[in-house]
């Protein structure tokens, strides 16, 4: 009787199966695995998998060749899936070559640009800067590697993809959050979600992930700071104090709640369990103290800490005044000539909302039902028709001027610098208040590695 290999038996295969049949079995495998508590189990899946099409491949090669003997098959044991431990010692047998054994050249191929990459990587990051880098670099080293010879194969860049897919997810490390960026933007990610399938096991995290910060860009502004302060705060291995558990604990457990892939892959989460072990520490009468979410997300202007107990007329006073005294300064402001990639923003408009007074301090309403039409478009792939409505939308609700009311989002941020870099924007408006804030913004926000 004609045995089954291991590791078909995994799949649930005949002997005959093709390499359709197999992709087809492993998908449905795998979806019985959760793969975040049976790491060992999605491995011995994935072993099966693999193997199996080697062992497809090595039948298609034995059927135009003769001269494969059906005894130069590897045992299933011997290909990396064992069936359990019977008692009796397997009988040592004289290895025989097989062609399962040698790699293909475009694995080998992959493997060897991507550790290329990985010294490049590490000596593009700076060592002890409190400053995430500039992506932009770290976008010229991927794409500088993608043109190399050795990644002429498309199957080879495939791999090298993926290898970059699965360094990401296995978990954060000083410079993942840069990577992350710069990765996204090169390889499409943002742009094309279907191509994330070819990524496997990776690709469905980066997925999770990708969709995750979404929710992160979607939600006030001022919020959005608090949590980028704790991004930060968790890659520092130092205790919290007090007042970091007062002030941020609640919050940090809402993002764990929300972005638990984002976190893993752009911060030190592993920290986690020291905070909420000092924050078990402190005494209820502190805990009483400390900042609830509710209360982050309905008043985002609260700081950290207790509500002031200051009239809000005489916080209204105080804004106008400050409001005020930098409009005065900024008339007689002339920005340096350092706007490298957009030399048109050097000219300031004199309505332009300098940084003292961007999104960090201006108090916004909600955006009207009317603008929902600029979110939709700061979501599309730039073009010269989508900037120019864009440019006119942004002109039209006064962004960047003392007329506007609300955030209009990351989104439209990077939206905006997609198009001044393309030289999609118009070129009567590229002095506009709106890309001069937008792109101030913007780099503010890359600083900080977000």
């Amino acid at each position: 009787m004609t045995t089954v290999p291991v590791f078909l038996e995994r799949l649930s295969l005949a002997r005959d199966a093709d390499e359709r049949a197999i992709r087809r079995a492993y998908a449905r495998e795998l979806k019985q695995i959760d793969q975040e508590t049976d790491a060992a189990g999605f491995q011995n899946l994935r072993s099966a998998y693999e193997r199996a099409l080697q062992w497809v491949e090595w039948n298609t090669k034995a059927a135009s060749e003769p001269e494969f003997a059906e005894e130069d098959v590897p045992h299933a044991e011997d290909i990396g899936v064992h069936r359990p431990f019977s008692g009796t010692p397997p009988v040592q047998q004289e290895a025989t070559p097989s062609i399962v054994a040698e790699s293909p050249p475009e694995l080998t191929e992959a493997a060897q640009e991507f550790e290329q990459f990985i010294v490049a990587f590490r000596v593009s990051m700076p060592t002890g800067s409190t400053v995430p880098p500039d992506t932009k670099p770290l976008r010229d080293i991927l794409q500088r590697h993608l043109m190399s010879d050795r990644l002429i194969n498309i199957n080879a860049r495939a791999i090298f993809e993926l290898k970059i897919a699965q360094l990401l997810v296995d978990g954060w490390k000083p410079g993942h959050e840069v990577l992350l960026v710069a990765a996204s933007e090169v390889f499409g990610w943002n742009e094309s979600r279907s191509s994330l399938r070819s990524l496997e096991h990776a690709g469905v995290v980066l997925d999770s992930v990708l969709h995750e910060r979404a929710l992160f860009d979607s939600q006030p502004v001022v919020v959005r700071n608090r949590q980028s302060y704790l991004v930060r705060r968790l890659r520092d291995p130092a205790r919290p104090t007090q007042k970091e558990l007062v002030s941020y604990y609640e919050l940090l457990e809402y993002m764990v709640g929300h972005f638990p892939n984002w976190l893993s892959l752009i911060t030190n989460i592993k920290q986690l369990p020291e905070w909420r072990a000092a924050y078990a520490d402190l005494s209820d009468d502190i805990k009483k103290d400390a900042v609830k979410i509710g209360d982050t997300f309905a008043n985002t202007s609260t700081h950290a800490g207790k509500r002031s107990s200051m009239p809000r007329w005489l916080w209204t006073l105080i804004i106008f005044v400050l409001w005020a005294l930098v409009r005065l300064l900024a008339s007689n402001y002339h920005a340096p000539d350092s706007s490298h990639n957009y030399p048109e923003l050097s000219q300031q408009s004199s309505t332009y909302i300098p940084q003292e007074q961007s999104r960090k301090s201006m108090q916004y309403t909600a955006a009207p039902a009317s603008a929902k039409k600029l979110s939709a478009l700061s979501l599309m792939v730039p073009t010269t028709d989508v900037c120019e409505k864009i440019a006119k939308m942004a002109k039209e609700y006064g962004i960047g001027t003392e007329r506007q009311t609300f955030d209009p989002g990351t989104a439209f941020l990077r939206q905006v610098s997609e198009c001044l870099q393309r030289n999609y924007w118009p070129q009567s408006l590229r002095s506009d208040p709106a890309a001069t804030w937008a792109i101030s913004e913007w780099k503010e926000l890359r600083a900080m590695g977000l």
